[in-house]
C-alpha cells in the first residue's frame, strides 16, 4: 500500500493543483432567469477576484477533475462514421474564459477561450488529445466540426486541443472529452448552467484567499449559496484516500503486529534458555564457548520465526489477493515487498533474541550444575 499511494502520486492528473481555490457557487433561475445574466455575473465575479492581491488566474467550470464523476455527451463529428451500434459520445465540461490558464492545462495546438468566444460568437469547441485520437485519426482536429446531441442548427469549430485530464480517477481510462463556454452552452444544446465552481490561482497559500473571495462574491449578490470550498490540493488528495486510509490502517496493524511478534520471539528464546539452564550449565563445564551457547539460544529464536515466516507468506500469497483492487503498479504478489518483509521480520527476530542468547552466553557452570 505504500507503493501504491507512492505510484498514485506520481500519476500526471493533467493539471496543476498546487495555489488553487475552489468554491461552488449556485445562481437560481429565479434571480438569474436567463442565460445573459448568469454569464454577465461570472463574468462580473472574475473581473472583482482578479483583481484581489495575489490572484494570478480566475476562471467558472462546471465539475471540478477528481471531485465529481463527468457523463459524456452523444456528438456528431463531420468526417467520423461511428462503427456499427455505437454512438459518438463525449465527455462534456463547461468553463469560462480562463479556465485553461487557472488549472495550468497544457495546449497542445490552437487557441484557448477568450472574451470573444460568448453570445452571438462563432461557437467554439476545444477537444482533449483523446477526442483527437478518436474521433479524427489520421486528420487534424483543429478546424474539424462538431455538433452536440440532435442540434443541428449550431456546429462547433474546433479552435484548440488540450493534453488529457483524469477526471472521473486517477487511475481510470480517459475518453473523448470536449470543452465550450458557458455563454455559447447556453445556446447550444440550449442549458444554462447555475451551478459552478468558481477556481482561483495565486502563487501563495489558496486558503489565504477563502475569507477575500467569499467577500467579492457576497458583495455582488449575498443571496447566493457558496459551498465546497476546498483547495485542488485536497481535492486530489481525497482522489486516493481510500488506498492512502488503507495504507496507515495496515501500516498500524503492521507495526503492532511486528511489535507484539518481537514480545513473543523473545519470550520463547528467555523461556528455552531457562528450561535449558542445567544442559547450557554442563556445556559450559565441558568447554563449550559463551559464543557457542549464543548460537544455540540464538538458533532457538531463529528457528521459530522462520517456521512463523513460513506460515505467513502462505497465508499472505491468500489473503493479499482482497487489496487487488487498492493497489496501482503493483502486484498483490510483489515479490520485493515479500522479500522486504522477510528481511524486515528476521532482523527483528535477531534482535529480539539477543537478550536471552547473552545471558545464555553468561552462564556459570558452577550455579547451573548446583541449581539442579
Amino acid at each position: 500500500m505504500i507503493r501504491t499511494v507512492r505510484n498514485l502520486l506520481t500519476i500526471d492528473p493533467g493539471f496543476r493543483a498546487d495555489g488553487v481555490l475552489t468554491m461552488r457557487i449556485s445562481t437560481p433561475s429565479l434571480w438569474y432567469p436567463d442565460a445573459p445574466r448568469v454569464v454577465a455575473f461570472w463574468d462580473d465575479i472574475q473581473r472583482r477576484v482578479s483583481a484581489l492581491p495575489g490572484v494570478k488566474h480566475v476562471a467558472a467550470v462546471r465539475l471540478l477533475p477528481l471531485a465529481t464523476e463527468m457523463g459524456d455527451w452523444g456528438l456528431r463529428v463531420e468526417g467520423y462514421t461511428p462503427p456499427p451500434n455505437q454512438g459518438t459520445p463525449g465527455d462534456w465540461q463547461v468553463v469560462t474564459p480562463g479556465y485553461f490558464e487557472t488549472l495550468r492545462l497544457s495546449l497542445r495546438e490552437g487557441r484557448t477561450f477568450t472574451a470573444s468566444d460568448g453570445l452571438g460568437a462563432p461557437m467554439a469547441m476545444i477537444v482533449n488529445r483523446g477526442f483527437e485520437q478518436q474521433y479524427f485519426a489520421g486528420r487534424r482536429a483543429l478546424g474539424g466540426r462538431v455538433r452536440i446531441g440532435g442540434d443541428t442548427t449550431y456546429t462547433y469549430t474546433i479552435v484548440g486541443v488540450v493534453d488529457d485530464v483524469h477526471h472521473n480517477t486517477l487511475t481510470g481510462v480517459v475518453k473523448p472529452q470536449f470543452y465550450v463556454t458557458l455563454a455559447q452552452f447556453a445556446v447550444s444544446p440550449g442549458n444554462t448552467r447555475r451551478s459552478m465552481s468558481l477556481v482561483v490561482r495565486t502563487d501563495g497559500d489558496p486558503a489565504a484567499l477563502i475569507s477575500a473571495v467569499r467577500s467579492t462574491v457576497k458583495a455582488v449578490d449575498p443571496r447566493l449559496p457558496l459551498s465546497e470550498v476546498r483547495t485542488m490540493r485536497e481535492i486530489v488528495n481525497a482522489a486516493i484516500g481510500g488506498q492512502r486510509f488503507a495504507m496507515q490502517t495496515l501500516g498500524v496493524f503492521g507495526g503492532v503486529a511486528l511489535l507484539l511478534s518481537a514480545i513473543g520471539i523473545f519470550g520463547i528464546v528467555s523461556q528455552v534458555v531457562a528450561s535449558r539452564f542445567h544442559e547450557f550449565g554442563i556445556r559450559a563445564a565441558l568447554g563449550a564457548s559463551p559464543r557457542e551457547l549464543m548460537a544455540i539460544s540464538l538458533r532457538s529464536g531463529l528457528r521459530q520465526a522462520m517456521v512463523g515466516l513460513g506460515v505467513g507468506i502462505i497465508a499472505a500469497l491468500m489473503l493479499t489477493r482482497v487489496l487487488g483492487a487498492l493497489l496501482q503498479d503493483v502486484s498483490s504478489t510483489d515479490p520485493v515487498t515479500f522479500i522486504a518483509v522477510v528481511v524486515v521480520t528476521g532482523v527483528v527476530a535477531v534482535l529480539a533474541s539477543l537478550g536471552p542468547a547473552r545471558r545464555a552466553g553468561r552462564i556459570d557452570p558452577n550455579i547451573a550444575l548446583r541449581a539442579d
